[in-house]
């Protein structure tokens, strides 16, 4: 076989790899949503959390601390408007899926 067709069939091979885990992140990401909004149309609860921390630079992405039934909780994510100039540091409204504590949707969020 030559060069060429060896570096060919190891650029399609690359590709598909490349293709195939593109593919598996958009099919894991999706899930994830569906499971949110389902475990959100079971029942939501409101309650406040603490920014721990706060990013808007290349990506709007937040952390926040909260407490719920005596168990601490820290959630990672993004937001989408932030009308209120909330920071770090800053309280931070959030409503959560009552059968999963873990899921919530921020004051930031267009979803809330």
């Amino acid at each position: 076989m030559s060069d060429k067709i060896k570096l060919i069939l190891t650029m399609l091979g690359f590709l598909l790899v490349v293709i195939g885990g593109l593919y598996w992140i958009s099919v894991f990401a999706r899930q994830n949503k569906i499971q949110g909004i389902e475990a959100m149309n079971h029942g939501v609860g409101y309650s406040k959390g603490i920014i721990t921390d706060f990013h808007s630079y290349k990506g709007h992405t937040l952390t926040v601390s909260y407490k719920l039934n005596g168990r601490s909780y820290e959630y990672d994510g993004g937001w989408d408007r932030n009308p209120k100039r909330l920071n770090k540091g800053d309280s931070i409204s959030f409503k959560y899926a009552r059968s999963n504590p873990e899921m919530i949707l921020t004051e930031l969020n267009d979803d809330y």
